[in-house]
């Protein structure tokens, strides 16, 4: 006998979910100070996938977005990516990308973007100019899981020192002496991109104090024990910190500790007098250095001074046995007299008068003390035509150095047929050789192909 049919099945009883491109891999350590950056996340990825993260980048990323097409060059992927880890551009379109890519939503928070509300992405003492690392981290990590990360806190720039182990991060390979590109072409954080030499090291205490004596700062107060702290708390909490809400804790310190004088907050800071006001009346952000100085000074965690919750009758000033950490500052600015910016403007005119390609801003301006923030702001108009001359003098000298490739090309494709011989690529690139070119430079094949079909026409 005939089984009867099975009942139709609702379609609200099941959903087909739509796959990812890539693996949905779980982000290390989140909710931790060692929570895994963006860039790490990115490298493990390529490894999960047994491809190099640049042609993850390359091949994968690129076909996704058009933005990234643009960025598939080396010097992006050695010193222009760090501040995928950041915020502004960069971090946005990684992070939206690799949250479509590997059906994600939360790949934003291996980034600083959750600080975007208060933090400018362009700002002193931020984002590390070069990848750093504890090697005795790696080692750890090696043992624990065979595999390593990059906590998003090694790419701060003003932490410098590992709170677990207490060493300095390095930022050069201990074998070649070399620093790491922020995107590697091998898939692993803890190998030296340029030897393949490992970067981790075993983790012994003795060690670690013999190599790297713990510096006698109080954790709660130094600037690594503030962004370990920060870090803790940093995922999911783009809600929680809010410009509006730091201006209301700095306004409970100005009326609680100094009786709303702002200038005496600055001066104790060691700030310009005028410093709050570009916060308080006008939104612009925070510089993370001088977060940091607020957190220290008055012994308060960073995510609570951005996020308003502060208990306005416990507030003091702490009490520190060394200075608050000071902000990386610029050298002051040279103040000129209208007589010498008159005698400087006129001999800098002099002098580039008669050039075709002026030297740069820097060079101009050495002979009077003045570097190119200097020249920029008592000379801009000069400054701006330095620079016009400049770029001028750099496309004449392409063009004619564009002429000069042609000519030799074309002499020797002719040399060749009027002997009777064939211009094969082998033997026009014997001939301009002794010139210093090749064809296997772009430009200088494009004007072979045009000097053969010169001949042929």
């Amino acid at each position: 006998m005939r089984a009867p049919n099975p009942p139709p099945i609702a379609e609200a009883e099941f959903k087909i979910c739509e796959r990812s491109v890539l693996y949905n891999l779980e982000p290390k350590d989140v909710g931790t100070q060692h929570q895994e950056s963006l860039l790490s996340y990115l490298v493990r990825l390529a490894r999960a996938h047994s491809l190099s993260p640049r042609d993850l980048v390359k091949h994968v990323l690129a076909a996704q977005d058009g933005q990234i097409k643009g960025l598939v060059y080396n010097s992006f992927y050695a010193e222009y990516s760090g501040p995928i880890n950041g915020l502004g551009t960069y971090a946005e379109l990684f992070a939206r990308i690799l949250n479509a890519l590997t059906s994600r939503g939360d790949l934003q928070n291996l980034t600083m973007l959750p600080w975007d509300g208060i933090i400018p992405a362009q700002s002193e003492g931020f984002i590390a100019r070069c990848p750093r690392w504890c090697p005795f981290c790696y080692g750890d990590q090696l043992r624990k899981d065979r595999e390593t990360h990059t906590p998003l806190l090694w790419s701060l720039a003003p932490y410098k020192r590992c709170v677990v182990h207490g060493c300095r991060l390095e930022d050069r390979c201990p074998e070649c002496d070399k620093v790491q590109p922020f995107i590697p072409r091998i898939a692993e954080a803890a190998m030296c991109s340029k030897c393949g030499a490992s970067l981790a090291r075993r983790s012994v205490e003795t060690d670690v104090k013999e190599r790297h004596p713990v510096a006698p700062d109080s954790e709660s107060l130094s600037c690594e024990g503030l962004l370990a702290a920060m870090m803790n708390r940093h995922a999911n909490i783009s809600s929680v910190v809010t410009h509006e809400r730091l201006c209301r804790s700095l306004r409970s310190i100005l009326d609680e500790v100094y009786l709303g004088n702002r200038a005496r907050l600055c001066q104790s800071l060691g700030w310009n007098a005028w410093a709050l006001n570009g916060w308080l009346n006008k939104g612009q952000k925070v510089s993370l250095p001088k977060l940091l100085q607020l957190s220290q000074c008055f012994d308060v965690d960073v995510v609570d001074l951005c996020s308003g919750n502060l208990d306005p009758g416990s507030l003091r000033l702490a009490k520190l046995d060394r200075p608050v950490v000071r902000v990386v500052s610029r050298a002051p600015r040279p103040q000129l007299t209208a007589q010498q910016r008159k005698e400087y403007s006129a001999a800098m005119e002099k002098r580039i008068a008669n050039c075709t390609a002026p030297p740069p801003l820097h060079n101009v301006g050495h002979p009077y003390g003045l570097g190119r923030s200097a020249l920029r702001y008592w000379f801009p108009d000069l400054s701006r035509r330095i620079c016009e001359q400049r770029i001028n003098g750099r496309r004449i000298n392409a063009e004619i150095a564009a002429a000069g490739r042609a000519k030799i090309v074309a002499d020797a494709v002719s040399v060749l047929v009027k002997s009777g011989q064939h211009p094969a690529r082998r033997k026009v690139d014997a001939e301009i050789r002794k010139y210093g070119l090749a064809l296997a430079r772009p430009e200088v094949f494009r004007e072979y192909s045009r000097a053969i079909n010169g001949q042929a026409e």
